[in-house]
């Protein structure tokens, strides 16, 4: 990037002035990782008149990777303009065009370029543009017959959640070589983002008959079929994928799932070998730890299993860049929007769907189970773990495509919350997304336990949905966090101080929700779900507003693709022995149950 400005301002005209002070504070804010501070320096920049156009050049370029496309547009049209013969100029405009949706605009300068620099990236980009105006032919034409090209385009719409888009390309590649699996493979994958769990497995099975020894394709075969619980098979296409590679971290880990080890499987003493190994280091050391710590919490060596998990959370702790205390500081700050924030809103028309179904809480507190319980009734459909609120919030607060890893929240710095016109835009994006996965459900069911931070803005623009908040023994469900391998979202989850503080701040953010929102949510309790089932699912039934199914007494048998930790356990009967599970560990988690006293 700083070599592409460098190379530029040896053709445009340099300006020292007061913007020339602000560009460098903008750029010393960036430096230092103050994007706040960079971000109010460069929209300062775009107001003022006479700016320098590579000081204009760089603020777009930021604007571009920090997830504000329109701000950068308007700079870039601007400098293209006057400019128009610079490369790096045109390259930015159709950059921000692109990412601004406006497709054949950025589709034609491109074409422009490329003309003249002969450059294969802008060639790819061409194709992507075609692809996300929907001219599927048109784009797999460009790529004439290039596997690589293929591969490239699939993968970059992948990385921008354009599945439709790619979902497409896709099944044009299956046309033109219908006898290679990885483009099976490749569309399977897609299919399952999407939610169309038929297809996906109609395409892997399609890849492993082309490709049977392909320990890519037996993977995902396999994940297929854990997702739907169907165990035994899953089994035996992770052990045909650990054949032709019996090391592979990916395959042992998600067998691990599973199984439940005796003590003498060959896997076992394979993650043995791997967790004494130097050279497993990063991301695959935590998953054999992890791995290695559930197998031994199978054969009951609890003490050595939770070992492991903290060794595990000790390394994902130095490799994320976390903090648990600006996550309880941004529930505070949405708690402060939501104080002034109007419950009483009107209700357009997109706001009055009944369907939407959110089901919150921490993690491993149940949530899974209790959208198993509802989803095995015939009028509701359950699609798991959805991004759809999250991305669409974010997207209104500050422009976020989705992409972008670190969203600014600047909004909540200012106490600016939504209006009527902007929750009715969220409602309406929203629904459009759920729906069209279960167009004739009565109800849908959205199972993101992280959603518990955005419940103000999904309570304001669907009046009439239904809220569950799942809750459990918190001992439990901090013990049952720690040991699992969960993302960087979930950082909290890395350590006992961690995820104690943050269980608390989750608890005090719903009581505030409940307070704000009074007989919209509620309350499951896991424990009692355990102790007597039908009471809680007539109870959570009658939540969502439907007559009582004898079905949502046989959850288990649900084969609803499940792509959660719980995945196996939800396909089995009711156990207690998840109660009380926190005992095992001690006295290693003694400072855990004395900070969680009373609580």
């Amino acid at each position: 990037m700083r070599k592409r400005i460098k190379k530029t301002d040896k053709h445009l005209s340099i300006d020292n002035g007061n913007t020339e002070d602000m560009y460098r504070k903008g750029i010393a804010a960036e430096k230092s990782g103050d994007y706040s501070l960079a971000y109010s320096q460069f929209s300062k920049l775009v107001t003022c008149e006479n700016v320098d156009a590579s000081i204009s050049l760089y603020a777009g370029y930021f604007f571009l990777n920090t997830g504000q496309p329109w701000k950068a547009q308007k700079l870039f049209k601007n400098l293209y303009r006057m400019h128009g013969n610079n490369h790096d100029v045109i390259d930015g405009y159709a950059r921000s065009l692109f990412e601004v949706g406006a497709y054949r605009e950025s589709s034609r300068i491109l074409r422009k370029l490329h003309k003249e620099s002969g450059d294969n990236n802008i060639y790819l980009r061409m194709i992507m543009t075609t692809a996300m105006m929907k001219h599927y032919r048109e784009a797999v034409k460009l790529m004439n017959g290039q596997g690589n090209l293929y591969q490239s385009v699939i993968e970059q719409l992948h990385s921008i959640n354009a599945l439709e888009q790619a979902s497409m390309i896709a099944r044009q590649a299956t046309k033109l070589w219908p006898s290679m699996a990885n483009v099976w493979n490749h569309l399977g994958i897609i299919e399952g983002d999407l939610l169309n769990f038929k297809k996906a497995d109609k395409a892997f099975s399609k890849a492993v008959k082309i490709s049977p020894n392909d320990k890519n394709v037996l993977f995902n075969l396999a994940n297929a079929h854990a997702s739907r619980g169907e165990t035994k098979s899953a089994i035996t296409y992770y052990r045909r994928a650990l054949s032709q590679n019996p090391t592979n971290i990916d395959v042992l880990r998600n067998l691990g799932k599973c199984l439940l080890y005796q003590g003498d499987e060959i896997e076992l003493q394979t993650l043995k070998q791997l967790s004494a190994n130097k050279d497993v280091t990063g991301l695959d050391r935590i998953a054999v730890l992890s791995s290695l710590g559930k197998a031994y919490d199978d054969i009951g060596s609890y003490q050595e299993a939770f070992a492991c998990y903290q060794k595990s959370g000790e390394i994902k702790s130095t490799m994320r860049q976390y903090s648990v205390d600006d996550e309880i500081a941004l529930l505070a700050r949405i708690r402060t929007l939501f104080d002034t924030v109007p419950v009483d809103m009107q209700t357009a028309n997109e706001r009055k769907s009944v369907k939407p179904v959110f089901i919150v809480g921490l993690p491993r507190s149940g949530t899974t189970l209790v959208e198993q319980i509802l989803a095995a009734h015939p009028k509701i459909s359950g699609l798991g773990e959805l991004s759809y609120l999250r991305d669409t919030v974010l997207k209104f607060i500050d422009g976020r495509q989705g992409r972008r890893t670190q969203p600014r929240w600047e909004f909540l710095e200012n106490n600016q919350h939504p209006n009527e016109q902007a929750i009715t835009e969220i409602a309406k994006a929203y629904l459009i997304q759920l729906v069209k996965h279960a167009p004739n459900a009565q109800r849908i069911i959205d199972k993101q336990p992280m959603n518990d931070r955005y419940l103000g803005f999904a309570a304001c623009a669907f009046p009439n949905a239904v809220f569950i908040h799942c809750v459990r023994d918190l001992r439990d469900t901090c013990v049952s966090c720690l040991s699992k391998n969960f993302d960087a979202e979930i950082g909290f989850t890395d350590s006992i101080d961690a995820v104690v503080r943050y269980a608390r701040a989750q608890r005090e953010h719903m009581a505030f929700w409940e307070n704000k929102f009074p007989g919209r949510i509620h309350t499951v309790v896991y424990e009692n779900v355990i102790d007597d089932l039908e009471q809680q699912a007539r109870g959570l039934v009658d939540a969502v507003g439907l007559d009582w199914s004898d079905k949502c007494l046989a959850y288990q048998d649900n084969k609803n693709e499940v792509k959660t930790a719980s995945a196996q356990q939800v396909r089995q009967d009711i156990y207690k022995s998840s109660m009380k599970r926190w005992e095992r560990y001690l006295p290693a988690i003694q400072p855990l149950v004395d900070a969680l006293e009373g609580i």
